[in-house]
């Protein structure tokens, strides 16, 4: 298997590599930034609504390095798999709230004729906190089950599937 050592790594990816163990460990701070922010709501199976499909979540994992190219950390993060949505039942329109280079070599060269300051601001989470006009439903996170008391907890198995459970997003 090649290493891929730019690009995100899928789950399957990530149990071959040797850094395995550290995005394991960067799977909580992404659930407990979820949680944090109260975008979503984990129900018991029986209560999912008789309309809804169940949408399967998957992890992506991807390594941070620095400008010479050490790892400063590794990344987890919850997806859901929106290939599985339906036009016209899951989903009706498609929003990526992207910019393109023009745009932003445009405002440098604006911010540097007027004098103006630049700051760079990265938004941890920022697309989780848009608000959803429907529902959605997705599968708990491999890796991951609700504990005796009602909490949010890392299996011991990384592969561990919890179906007696599903999460809806807010």
């Amino acid at each position: 298997m090649m290493d891929n050592k730019a690009g995100t790594l899928t789950q399957s990816q990530m149990f071959k590599v040797a850094e395995c163990p550290a995005f394991l460990q960067s799977q909580p701070k992404e659930i407990n930034g979820l949680i944090d922010m109260d975008v979503s709501d984990i129900q018991p199976i029986n209560t999912e609504p008789s309309d809804a499909r169940l949408l399967s979540s998957i992890w992506s994992y991807r390594r941070k390095r620095s400008p010479v190219g050490d790892i400063l950390k590794h990344k987890s993060r919850i997806c859901v798999n929106g290939s599985q949505q339906l036009h016209g039942r899951d989903f009706w329109e498609v929003y990526a709230p992207v910019v393109s280079w023009p745009t932003i070599r445009l405002l440098l060269l604006l911010s540097s004729i007027l004098n103006l300051k630049q700051h760079q601001v990265d938004y941890t989470q920022a697309f989780p906190q848009a608000p959803l006009s429907d529902p959605i439903y997705m599968r708990m996170p491999q890796g991951w089950y609700v504990d005796p008391h009602g909490k949010l907890s890392q299996h011991y198995d990384p592969t561990f599937n919890d179906r007696s459970r599903y999460i809806k997003l807010k």
